[in-house]
């Protein structure tokens, strides 16, 4: 049964584990070794292959008898709560817009967090539960949406991205919900400071991922191992210059776009979400491609702008080729054998659909927090 498995998703493109549900195994694993008395973070010989690289709160659930052997159960709900997450979020859609959903979600990488199991659908079901959440604007919808925001952001960190689906509230209470977040995350970062250090420690390659400094990082990785000595440093700042000029030029066109024609108020929350997570996730560190599902939340935004007949709404069809394009990328090494090749241009996607959210977030900022903006100033000089 495993080596068909294998061969299922493998025949789909999907760079899969010989065991299904690898990453649901890490977790279950660990509980076993944490029942024993052992720490996984440091030390978890019930799962050799795989370090538990999760916050420790995953381990609150060992009282309850989880264990290794329920790993196949456990993933298989993990997967129907994906698709039912999804089913929740696409609404009635033409067949060319069905054509685009499909091309997204049933591409390698979205379902590499399938076939893995992996606890970011997790998170994926707890903010389309908070995307559905914000169409109510009611104060009970509200605060289990902070909670929400909140709990997903302690089981894996970047969740504290979404506080952007505040922007919807009024200036005051969305500095008083964000800086409420804010703080509460810190306070759990700091209280969880060492387990962090040791999580952001592992390593998790350039296979199978994206960010900004992915493809810099295994050229300097490259060059070292020809004996050129280059500091890692010298190409992360050349891409935070290159992201910053990004930045601040999306920034400075996006003023000249009136809001109310592009605005879809129905769908802005779930392209907050969506654009906010892959942005930060793109700038701060390296992640694995399944996180590339959180894509999705931005389909429905961009397939509403595409209807717009200008520059805006082609700029959004481009982005929604860029994403399909990269979320197909794993099978891009059949097809393109050079190595470094392959994965410039995927990197070269992944800054391509990048520049066109920061526009495109900056576009739909409310006018108070365009005002508000760092450096509104030097864009209206």
């Amino acid at each position: 049964m495993i080596a068909t498995t294998y061969q299922f998703w493998s025949y789909l493109g999907v760079q899969a584990n010989h065991f299904p549900f690898s990453d649901v195994k890490v977790i279950t694993s660990s509980m076993d070794c944490y029942r024993n008395g052992l720490d996984p973070l440091y030390n978890n010989p019930c799962d050799p292959c795989t370090p538990m690289n999760y916050p420790r709160i995953w381990l609150s659930f060992t009282p309850f008898g989880i264990g290794d052997q329920h790993t196949f159960l456990i993933g298989i709900l993990i997967d129907i709560l994906f698709f039912l997450s999804l089913f929740s979020l696409i609404k009635r859609i033409n067949a060319l817009e069905s054509a685009v959903y499909s091309l997204v979600v049933c591409s390698p990488s979205v379902m590499l967090a399938v076939e893995r199991g992996n606890n970011d659908i997790i998170i994926f079901a707890l903010l389309s539960i908070v995307i559905a959440l914000s169409r109510r604007n009611t104060r009970l919808s509200s605060i289990a949406s902070m909670f929400l925001v909140l709990a997903a952001s302690f089981l894996k960190f970047y969740p504290i991205m979404a506080v952007i689906i505040f922007l919807k509230e009024r200036p005051k209470v969305f500095a008083a919900v964000a800086g409420g977040l804010l703080m509460a995350f810190l306070v759990y970062c700091l209280a969880t400071r060492d387990d962090m250090i040791q999580i952001f420690e592992t390593k998790i390659g350039y296979i199978l991922t994206y960010g900004a400094a992915v493809y810099v990082d295994g050229l300097i990785d490259g060059l070292n191992m020809a004996g050129l000595s280059v500091s890692p440093f010298i190409g992360h700042l050349f891409v935070w210059i290159a992201a910053g000029a990004i930045i601040i030029r999306c920034f400075q066109h996006s003023r000249e776009w009136p809001l109310d024609a592009r605005l879809d108020t129905e769908h802005l929350n779930s392209f907050r979400v969506g654009a906010g997570l892959f942005t930060g996730t793109f700038l701060l560190t390296n992640n694995i491609e399944y996180r590339l599902i959180f894509l999705i939340f931005t389909l429905p935004q961009l397939l509403a702008w595409g209807k717009v007949n200008d520059k805006f709404g082609a700029l959004s069809i481009f982005t929604m080729l860029m994403i399909v394009i990269r979320c197909w990328g794993a099978i891009w090494a059949n097809v393109i054998p050079l190595f470094l090749v392959t994965y410039l241009l995927k990197n070269i996607t992944e800054w391509l659909i990048f520049g066109f959210f920061i526009y495109a977030l900056f576009t739909t900022l409310p006018p108070w927090a365009k005002q508000k903006f760092p450096f509104a100033a030097y864009a209206r000089a």
